[in-house]
């Protein structure tokens, strides 16, 4: 068994510690780190400098919206064959998908838009 040794700044919860709790701890309170990132992970990982990416689901959504598209017209010209086969509801899924992209497109914009308007009154 390892030695036990006084710690304060565990989380186990106890008066002593394995020093098995050392990364939950750099990890957990990165903010409090004067460079803003733990210690730890800085020597692990390095600095790599990346940002988020800012994604705000535009483009998603109109991808989804151009597939939809071309399956309602696809769907539109064999409409002899989902006759045949008992498969005409897959041309109303197809005009429900796009349909649903519309709104999608919609309610995307607005919240980007409200997204820019409130940084834009937060730093001016």
């Amino acid at each position: 068994m390892e030695p036990t040794v006084p710690c304060g700044k565990c989380l186990c919860g106890g008066s002593f510690c394995h020093s098995k709790h050392v990364i939950v701890i750099n990890v957990s309170n990165g903010a409090d780190f004067p460079s803003g990132s733990p210690d730890f992970l800085d020597s692990l990982l390095g600095q790599t400098g990346l940002k988020p990416l800012e994604n705000n689901g535009i483009r998603a959504v109109t991808v989804g919206m151009a597939l939809w598209t071309i399956a309602l017209i696809c769907l539109f010209f064999a409409r002899s064959w989902l006759k045949s086969t008992g498969r005409q509801d897959w041309l109303w899924i197809a005009l429900a998908g796009l349909t649903l992209g519309v709104l999608g497109q919609i309610y995307t914009r607005r919240r980007a838009a409200k997204v820019a308007a409130k940084a834009w009154h937060t730093t001016n």
